[in-house]
């Protein structure tokens, strides 16, 4: 397959923490690749909607969440494996999700004596 068309999920905090432009990082593959959140996702080359699950882990979050960039990257035999076009992106602010608190375990009732 000549082209193909992905949604790359790039880690913008973890890319200013480094004191590099996220902007400028995301253009290019091979030094993107260390700022990663998440399983590239094949989607069709198509202009029409879709819909992916995907589960997001930014490397550094800070009090206000993460920010993260949604990338659509086309990636092209004839560009070689470690090159990718950059169609587009938007910057999404993730959440960390709260882990559930332990419910208080019912003591056991002592049993009266007979």
């Amino acid at each position: 397959e000549r082209h193909s068309v992905y949604l790359a999920v790039i880690d913008a905090g973890a890319i200013r923490s480094r004191m590099l432009q996220p902007n400028e990082v995301i253009k290019r593959k091979m030094l993107s690749k260390e700022f990663v959140c998440c399983p590239r996702t094949r989607l069709m080359a198509s202009s029409d909607w879709q819909q992916v699950d995907v589960s997001i882990r930014p490397l550094l979050f800070t009090a206000g969440g993460a920010d993260v960039l949604l990338c659509l990257v086309v990636e092209s035999s004839v560009l070689g494996r470690d090159m990718w076009m950059l169609a587009g992106y938007t910057p999404v602010s993730v959440q960390q999700r709260q882990q559930p608190q332990p419910q208080p375990q019912p003591q056991p009732q002592p049993q009266p004596q007979p």
